[in-house]
């Protein structure tokens, strides 16, 4: 089993320290944990899980495969996503009954948590105590999984297995017991549909004993745990992060490597991803990205970055001569011909020199468009209207 090893970016909401077997609890709150980068599991990888933070790891996620059960010609073989106690002290928010899992009685389900729900003392508990049986043989805490079963040479499959599969975001209640009082927090999962693989993006735990939290809140303002980029074209790519419970809007920054200026987008809170448009072609683009919770902004999350796929044939060709914009240069507003692009869905955008988006609109596409630019300062720019089959590029000029 390969277990692994991280780089964690650690934030603490407290004012004393919080050391469970001997630190003080004095104003403590929640020890509030990023996995940055997302850490992915695959089939025999681990990873130990230390949620206050003290040296000794309370929980391990596990991933692996396993030949479940054997009788006559039949295998039933089963990919298990997995977490479970590594001490006395520490339980999961899991099902009190045996899961009906390949090799049953030997798993039980941990519970499904979505963002906002309460992980308290009146939930169901699995301990250290509850992984083994009086023959020694491990009891595994599921999350899910795919079962497979071979029967005299034909395959069966039988899909997946519990609410964890496909799980995108979604959270695991745990707790640590400390001189009879219990602190509750959670780890924040995705699952592939599979079942090969678990990404682990976040965690937190309340150092108040015996207070419930809620799945994703961490009683302060952080920045969103980044998940990376995907989706990425010649002039777009979508960003993605963990939502932060106690988010209003996001902020994300991005610019072209090595230009100082930012480009700044606002985004409401509910959301965990966004496509950035109107992007060069085979450039190295940087971003980040911040929480805003009411009037409080949070820190910024790391600066990450991406590349724009190579140019396409299009991506420079100027306007076709039947289609005009005009006047040009510009003063108060110009008109675009859009014959070529009639009852499209395009995307107009203008752009200064420093690949800064100063406007930036959909439309489905009419015979002329009127774009008011008397807000825009004087100056050269880069208009370009992208559609799901071309992509026009154009120098506009504001006087």
């Amino acid at each position: 089993m390969k277990p692994f090893k991280i780089t964690h970016s650690h934030y603490s909401a407290l004012s004393g320290i919080f050391l469970l077997g001997g630190g003080s609890l004095a104003n403590a709150q929640v020890i509030y944990t990023d996995v940055d980068p997302d850490i992915e599991l695959n089939i025999n990888e681990s990873f130990l899980f230390d949620p206050n933070d003290n040296g000794i790891p309370d929980f391990e996620i596990r991933q692996f495969y396993d030949d479940v059960y054997s009788s006559f010609c039949q295998v039933i073989s089963a990919i298990m996503g997995s977490i479970h106690p590594l001490n006395y002290s520490a339980s999961l928010n899991a099902d009190n009954e045996d899961f009906s899992f390949a090799r049953s009685p030997f798993v039980y389900q941990v519970f499904l948590n979505e963002m906002g729900e309460p992980i308290k003392h009146t939930d169901e508990w699995k301990g250290y105590f509850d992984t083994y049986e009086t023959w020694n043989t491990f009891r595994w805490g599921l999350l899910g999984g795919v079962e497979r079963t071979d029967s005299c040479g034909t395959t069966f499959f039988w899909g997946p297995v519990g609410e964890w599969p496909g799980a995108d975001y979604k959270f695991a209640g745990y707790r640590i017991e400390e001189a009879g009082s219990h602190f509750y927090g959670w780890i924040r999962l995705s699952l592939s549909d599979n079942a090969q693989k678990v990404t682990i993006h976040d965690y937190a735990l309340n150092t108040s004993p015996d207070v419930m939290i809620k799945a994703g809140a961490t009683t302060d303002c952080y920045p969103p745990s980044v998940s990376g980029v995907s989706n990425i074209t010649s002039s777009s790519a979508r960003i993605k992060w963990a939502p932060v419970f106690e988010a209003t809007k996001y902020q994300v920054y991005y610019r072209i490597a090595g230009i100082p200026a930012w480009t700044k987008l606002n985004i409401t809170g509910d959301a965990q991803q966004k496509t950035i448009g109107g992007l060069a072609c085979n450039t190295t683009y940087e971003w980040k990205i911040r929480s805003r919770c009411d009037a409080e902004f949070s820190d910024f999350s790391s600066i990450y970055s991406f590349t724009t796929a190579s140019c396409r044939l299009f991506d420079n060709h100027s306007l076709p001569a039947e289609v005009n914009i005009f006047p040009n240069p510009a003063h108060d507003y110009f008109i675009v011909d859009m014959h070529e692009y009639i009852d499209q869905d395009v995307r107009i955008g203008i752009y200064n020199l420093l690949g800064e988006t100063m406007y930036e609109e959909n439309y489905i596409a009419d015979e002329e468009i009127k774009i008011d630019v008397s807000a825009l300062p004087k100056g050269n720019y880069i208009l370009k209207i992208n559609s799901e089959t071309k992509r026009t590029v154009e120098k506009l000029i504001i006087q």
